[in-house]
């Protein structure tokens, strides 16, 4: 840390005291002739039990700071998870109000926005997952309507920077994925997504957000603007992780990349063998079996955040088991993973079939919906897809361009609604027509392959 922060700390350890004090469960006189809570070193090491006098453990971080102005200064070693415990201890307590906790909130936030988590801090990772898990686990009773969608924007934005900052990487794969879906939850709660019950049971939370009694009951629909910032954190989480992924897909490949513009052998093995020119099909099916490894690495491959993001979102876009608005957020956070990631999403094998045959039958059957909205997202994400892996998607490209386009623009009925389609369907042609090598890689791999239609 560099400046002042232990006046930070402080700061915040009087901020969650003042509201707590203000609460009757915490403001009984039986504290001060009750023992002592054990120390604050001891408590961080017990298991994930809750501490019962929340004050106690705060005023025995208090005694430990008071009379120093750095850590670094500090007697005994101090690491990031011993002020970060008691504040997740007050947002994981299902006997906190939401004032309470989102007082917890704000503060944990703040040692975030101000950097006190660095990558050389001591137990960084740990302290940076106790802040995870407080955000799954997040508890808190409601004492006056408005106050809960208070405390989810805070833990949405804590959320948010929880994944975006210095040290978000340390967090690990299940738990990136745990605050995605926590962020995912709160999105589809207002009631302008009308969920049917089929996508209520794909949601798969283990830990709820509890609004009121804090043990599950049931959750009041939040405002869209509530819902609207959800929607904004999951993008804001989907442009790390997918920006992230792509970064540390080129430090493994160092700069090995597909710098030229020979014409691409689309499809590969599995969708017929394309002529290509210049040796580049080659070069990509040599990558492709270069990252299809071992079932052993597969297995782990399923287990990272962006693969079963893209898997959850790839469900999220089958308009039969879910509602107009929950397509279109998961359209549009797809959009933003795959013009962050571009080619690099196609060296996560586990991806590629979920890509090839979910996301794509799902495409084609929303490009039929009459909401210009979801047509228009629709072809952005088969341009985008595309032009990530074109390489590995060649029947598909060829079953869009012809069921999609092709059908739109020839479509005889002369509403309103159908010159506006056609128009999105000519704008999306018109962007692919612009890619330098399309006509080349269209004759080299559809007019000169026989299997293909005309």
């Amino acid at each position: 840390m560099n400046h002042s922060d232990l006046p930070v700390i402080k700061g915040e350890i009087h901020n969650v005291l003042a509201v707590m004090r203000q609460n009757a469960r915490w403001a009984s006189p039986l504290r001060f002739s009750s023992e002592p809570f054990t120390t604050l070193l001891n408590s961080t090491s017990q298991s994930n039990s809750i501490p019962l006098d929340l004050i106690a453990i705060f005023q025995n971080l208090l005694d430990i700071l008071v009379g120093h102005s750095l850590l670094s200064t500090l007697e005994i070693e101090m690491s990031a998870s011993h002020y970060v415990y008691p504040f997740t201890c007050v947002v994981v307590s299902p006997h906190t109000s939401s004032t309470i906790t989102g007082a917890a909130l704000s503060s944990l936030h703040k040692f975030l926005l101000y950097g006190f988590l660095r990558r050389d801090s001591l137990a960084a990772k740990e302290g940076i997952e106790m802040i995870g898990d407080a955000i799954i686990n997040c508890k808190f009773e409601e004492v006056s309507e408005g106050e809960g969608e208070v405390v989810l924007m805070k833990l949405l934005e804590l959320s948010g920077l929880c994944i975006r900052c210095d040290v978000g990487d340390f967090l690990s794969e299940d738990l990136i994925f745990k605050i995605f879906m926590v962020c995912y939850e709160v999105a589809v709660s207002s009631s302008n997504f009308e969920m049917s019950s089929e996508e209520r049971k794909k949601k798969n939370v283990s830990n709820d957000i509890d609004n009121g009694n804090g043990k599950g009951g049931n959750k009041k629909n939040v405002s869209a603007l509530l819902s609207t910032t959800a929607a904004n954190s999951l993008a804001h989480i989907c442009l790390c992780l997918f920006n992230r992924s792509k970064n540390d897909s080129l430090m493994a490949s160092g700069d090995d990349e597909d710098g030229d513009d020979d014409v691409l052998n689309w499809g590969g093995e599995e969708n017929g063998v394309g002529v290509g020119v210049g040796g580049g099909g080659g070069n990509k099916n040599a990558k492709l079996e270069q990252f299809v490894d071992s079932e052993a690495s597969a297995k782990a491959e399923a287990n990272f955040a962006v693969v079963r993001i893209m898997q959850h979102l790839s469900t999220l876009t089958n308009p039969r088991q879910n509602s107009d608005q929950t397509c279109t957020l998961a359209l549009s956070l797809i959009n933003i993973a795959l013009e962050t990631s571009t080619t690099h999403l196609s060296r996560y094998a586990t991806l590629i079939p979920i890509m090839q045959d979910d996301l794509c039958k799902h495409l084609l059957q929303l490009s039929q919906a009459e909401e210009l909205t979801i047509l228009s997202l629709t072809l952005r994400v088969v341009f985008n897809l595309f032009n990530s892996m074109k390489d590995l998607l060649k029947v598909q490209l060829e079953v869009f361009l012809t069921s999609v386009h092709l059908r739109i623009l020839s479509n005889a009925h002369k509403n309103s609604s159908e010159f506006e389609r056609r128009e999105l369907a000519l704008e999306s042609l018109l962007e692919f027509c612009q890619e330098p090598a399309l006509m080349q890689d269209l004759y080299t791999n559809y007019d000169c392959d026989m299997q293909v239609s005309e």
